[in-house]
């Protein structure tokens, strides 16, 4: 999908300009101008992803309309067959008896007098009527039966305009649709043969097509407007909006999402209960790892996206992912009972029990780290886009600094990149990283609230220039630290670097596998502090886990505190390793 932000002539404020997805668009307008109402250009890359997300959910609603999910169809279709054979019943047991007829032509008589030409037309029609329904039957049965020799169904199109109407569907031209007529027509063969047996007077016959058939589970009700799940998500959001940022809000409403297709797009929030939970949670065992980014999986149910990765064979997600998808579902659900939606919890014991001993992503080896800082990116490369070749190009802007300073503080790369250069400054006679989230533009965003600190400069990063590079971007009347980064789409600071980073690691050859990636800087420093005879619990403070103490909101409770994180900080070493300066 091609999105820009962008200005229309003669217009101040900004746009969003986007192409419209080809299942949406009807073929006469493929492109889409959404105005930001904002002049400010970085006000309109934070709107841009909100206003991006807004369009999403209005093109989901438009293929909602036209999805019948395959669990659906197949009750719809069992629903259309014991329908017809219920008629059939009903029919048959209206029908006159010998001495109805009887009483019926003396009635007639009566009426229209002996021998009345029009007393016998209606009686000739109620006396006919099983041998014109078995007709009509016979007849209709024959035109089915062509129809589906050649693929053709428009013998059962109203019918399934009007069985799709009531779900509040709209018919369209899609191998769903057209497939889920095909088995209507089978449905209604069925129930013609059915019929066909009773005439001869077995009762005793069942349907031999594999599409008709009692569906597995039952189906779920659909909601009435406000009853819907993502409707009620939605309420959830606006009043604990406060609560997380809006790319956890925008990426918890895609796991929902993915739950309530789940259930079925329209299901009543009633469907949210103890088995539906641990049924996705199954499935969620087989869940491809970014399953909305890949174009194979567009459109499809949750339970579809599941069997066309059986033939294309994604590698599925974690167990910690599973658990992330499920925490996504826990605090809605648990908004849901104290509204009074839900009775039970439904999320109770429905976590993995994981081994957090088990490590996923690992830090550095002494060997990596020389390799990485003795790479070309750290001496001399190629130039830009060429980072990893040798060249006589000096680069020192945030692609160099960002891994250094990661790997001497252990700090977050999100929260080294969105840093303004106020935020590295002489405090206590300490250059030190404040690391928070106040800023002229409030453009930053910190994971918990414990991970607002200040952490000293590493003498390291000193003796490479990190303070000559404050002063040179303060002179180039720069408000960054590290100017040229931009958040991604989805508003994280860490989403360009993270991706250049990694791919470095893979071309340098230290990125074999997801076990080490641009967090392992991360992990590399806290090692480190261990290293240094450091408990966790100590070296927590300036990692950012450990809770903040009281003083300018820094966790600075006196000079020998500060004194005392510059020890821990110099601590940290990496024998044989030394950075280009």
């Amino acid at each position: 999908m091609t999105t820009n932000i962008v200005r229309k002539h003669g217009r101040a404020s900004y746009y969003l300009r986007v192409m419209q997805p080809s299942d949406i668009s009807d073929g006469k307008k493929r492109e889409i101008w959404t105005s930001l109402k904002t002049n400010d250009h970085a006000q309109a890359r934070k709107r841009a992803p909100i206003v991006l997300e807004r369009l999403r959910q209005e093109w989901d609603e438009i293929r909602r309309k036209h999805t019948l999910p395959a669990a659906e169809a197949e009750t719809l279709i069992w629903e259309r067959y014991t329908a017809l054979i219920e008629a059939d019943d009903r029919f048959r047991a209206a029908l006159p008896t010998e001495a109805d007829l009887n009483q019926i032509w003396k009635l007639l008589e009566t009426e229209f007098g002996q021998y009345s030409v029009e007393a016998f037309r209606i009686f000739e029609i109620i006396r006919d009527e099983f041998k014109d329904e078995k007709a009509a039957r016979t007849e209709r049965l024959a035109t089915l039966k062509a129809d589906a020799a050649v693929g053709e169904v428009r013998s059962v199109h109203e019918i399934m305009t009007g069985l799709l109407a009531k779900e509040g569907l709209a018919p369209a031209d899609t191998p769903e649709h057209r497939r889920f007529a095909q088995h209507l027509q089978r449905a209604e063969m069925e129930a013609l043969r059915r019929a066909a047996e009773r005439d001869g007077g077995d009762y005793s016959g069942a349907p031999t097509d594999p599409v008709v058939k009692p569906p597995v589970t039952a189906r779920t009700p659909r909601a009435k407007a406000g009853e819907r799940i993502l409707e009620l998500y939605d309420q959830f959001r606006v009043e604990r909006a406060g609560t997380a940022t809006d790319d956890t809000w925008n990426q918890n409403r895609k796991i929902v999402d993915w739950f309530s297709s789940f259930l079925g797009r329209d299901a009543h929030v009633s469907a949210i209960t103890r088995k539906s939970v641990r049924d996705w949670k199954a499935g969620l065992f087989k869940w491809p790892v970014k399953a909305a980014e890949i174009a194979a999986f567009k459109g499809l149910s949750f339970s579809d996206v599941i069997k066309a990765n059986e033939k294309i064979g994604k590698p599925t997600i974690s167990e910690k992912t599973i658990n992330k998808y499920l925490a996504a579902l826990s605090s809605f659900a648990s908004w849901l009972r104290s509204g009074g939606y839900l009775d039970e919890d439904v999320m109770s014991d429905q976590f993995l029990n994981i081994d957090k001993s088990v490590k996923s992503v690992f830090p550095y080896s002494n060997e990596q780290l020389k390799t990485i800082f003795a790479s070309p990116l750290f001496t001399t490369c190629a130039g830009d886009g060429k980072e990893s070749k040798r060249g006589d190009i000096r680069i020192r802007d945030w692609r160099f600094w960002l891994p250094v300073v990661c790997l001497y503080t252990g700090a977050r790369l999100g929260e080294i990149a969105q840093m303004d250069i106020v935020d590295l400054r002489l405090f206590n006679g300490h250059w030190c990283f404040f690391i928070t989230k106040e800023g002229a533009k409030k453009d930053k965003t910190l994971k918990t609230k414990s991970s607002h600190r200040l952490v000293p400069v590493h003498p390291e990063l000193i003796r490479v220039g990190l303070v000559e590079h404050r002063a040179k971007m303060r002179a180039a009347g720069e408000t960054k630290l590290f100017p040229g980064i931009e958040k991604d789409t989805r508003g994280s600071w860490s989403g360009v670097p993270s991706k250049f980073l990694n791919g470095l690691l893979r071309k340098i050859g230290v990125k074999t596998d997801s076990g080490v990636n641009v967090h392992s800087f991360r992990h590399t420093a806290i090692d480190a502090f261990r290293r240094a005879g450091y408990f966790d619990y100590q070296s927590k403070i300036l990692t950012g886990h450990a809770k903040a103490g009281t003083i300018g909101d820094y966790g600075i409770e006196a000079q020998g505190d500060l004194d005392t994180r510059a020890r821990m900080i110099n601590a940290i070493n990496y024998e044989g390793l030394k950075v280009e300066n």
